[in-house]
């Protein structure tokens, strides 16, 4: 009697953890919560059920050991009474860790950092050979002060591009404010891409157009040393070299990479952009809530 017991809790016990196992890979479980506590408790009930049985069994039948010739009810019941104290400490912990688990991934994303884009003015002008490193700009009734960044075509890493220079190409004033709860240290651009619609229809790796921020030529003027506090904002001019002169309404993507204190973290905002040449040369901009547009005039 005690064998069978232990036979069916083991054969309970496997066909638990199957069920689990196939309806994991179907996802049922990440949206039937319910089931998976109900699958869980009856793993650790069956998984208790075989290890007394398996216990029991091992005296019943002398496997291994000699069990002695003087065993009582009494020792069983300080066996058993011990196993269960066991057990229940046991689920404390595994409790306990989950609870401080659920808890850290909590926190983590409470104090995510995040970057909200924020479109704050958009012009078409020729580019200059100007190299003040910041640009006033008025905007309403105040001037804001931004850091003008070149940024110059990685021809290797661009589908198309156009090389005549004499056309306007849009200066972008935009605001990164950081919405988390934590401040970003040594602040520092990597990248911006431009993805039209055929690109993002057919899910090529490449970009459009790729531009890039190269330290050795001064082409990242921040060059990691910049910091946004929490709920603090970074104004910068984008100056992107060699714009096509007709460009559809497409994803604009600047990506950077910072440290909180000796970690760092990578991340990318987007926003949309679009040029039209006729009838008149006109930029469009938006991040996603507002908008702003412009048409072209010498600088």
């Amino acid at each position: 009697m005690p064998l069978l017991f232990l036979i069916i809790s083991i054969v309970f016990l496997g066909i638990i953890v199957a069920v689990q196992i196939i309806l994991n890979k179907v996802g049922v479980l990440e949206t039937r919560s319910e089931w998976k506590v109900i699958l869980l408790c009856l793993t650790w009930v069956f998984l208790f059920v075989a290890i007394l049985m398996l216990v029991y069994c091992a005296f019943y039948y002398h496997w291994g050991f000699p069990p002695g010739s003087d065993l009582q009810n009494s020792d069983w019941l300080a066996f058993l009474s011990g196993y269960l104290g066991f057990s229940g400490a046991l689920i404390m912990a595994w409790l306990v860790y989950k609870q401080d688990k659920t808890i850290n991934q909590l926190t983590a994303q409470e104090y995510r950092v995040t970057f909200k884009p924020v479109a704050d003015y958009i012009e078409l002008a020729q580019h200059s050979e100007i190299n003040e490193e910041e640009i006033f700009v008025a905007l309403g009734n105040a001037k804001k002060l931004y850091v003008k960044q070149d940024v110059m075509l990685d021809s290797k890493k661009c589908t198309w591009s156009n090389d005549d220079s004499h056309n306007p190409i849009p200066f972008i004033y935009l605001s990164i404010i950081n919405v988390g709860r934590l401040k970003v240290d040594k602040l520092h651009f990597d990248s911006l891409e431009i993805v039209p619609p055929q690109i993002q229809e057919t899910g090529a790796k490449t970009p459009s157009l790729y531009y890039s921020f190269c330290e050795e030529s001064g082409g990242n003027i921040l060059n990691g040393s910049h910091r946004i506090l929490p709920n603090s904002s970074f104004r910068i001019c984008l100056i992107p070299d060699h714009f096509p002169i007709q460009l559809s309404l497409s994803i604009l993507k600047l990506s950077f990479h910072y440290f909180i204190g000796e970690h760092e973290e990578s991340q990318s905002i987007e926003m949309l952009i679009q040029l039209n040449a006729l009838p008149v040369n006109k930029v469009f901009l938006s991040d996603w809530e507002t908008e702003v547009s412009s048409i072209s005039k010498d600088r």
